[in-house]
């Protein structure tokens, strides 16, 4: 079975990002705003992918998806600097479209700065803590 990343919905004429229903609390728009700004920028980030991987992209594209499942942000990037200059892309996208939208991609920044995913603080909080520590760290904060 594959686990498609978005899939058109058609009774609603919008596309599900099925990442971005994963997101931590903090960074619930992360995933979406990554998308968006990507979805903005194609052009841009097509020409950046055949600089990066060269003129047929998707081959390199497949091999880092499946690393990126083993090793998550820790896979080696099929270029270097790739994942930074995909967030770049996405971030111009975003600021074209003067809405303020580029602040949600800062925990991705983040991320890539510290080579540490929501999965791997959660896994962390698990091993320290035990399920309570994991469950303190992936729930969202209660209302008052």
């Amino acid at each position: 079975y594959v686990w498609s990343m978005a899939r058109a919905r058609a009774a609603t004429s919008t596309i599900e990002l099925r990442p971005a229903c994963q997101q931590p609390p903090g960074e619930t728009l992360a995933a979406a705003a990554l998308a968006l700004g990507l979805t903005e920028s194609l052009p841009e980030l097509a020409d950046f992918a055949a600089r990066a991987l060269g003129p047929d992209p998707w081959p390199a594209l497949i091999r880092y998806r499946r690393a990126a499942l083993r090793n998550g942000i820790r896979a080696a990037e099929p270029a270097p600097g790739f994942l930074e200059g995909c967030v770049k892309i996405a971030e111009s996208g975003l600021n074209r479209r003067n809405r303020d939208e580029a602040v949600f991609l800062r925990p991705l920044w983040e991320r890539l700065a510290r080579r540490e995913t929501p999965a791997d603080r959660a896994r962390a909080a698990f091993r320290q803590d035990g399920i309570e520590g994991y469950l303190h760290a992936v729930a969202f904060p209660r209302e008052t």
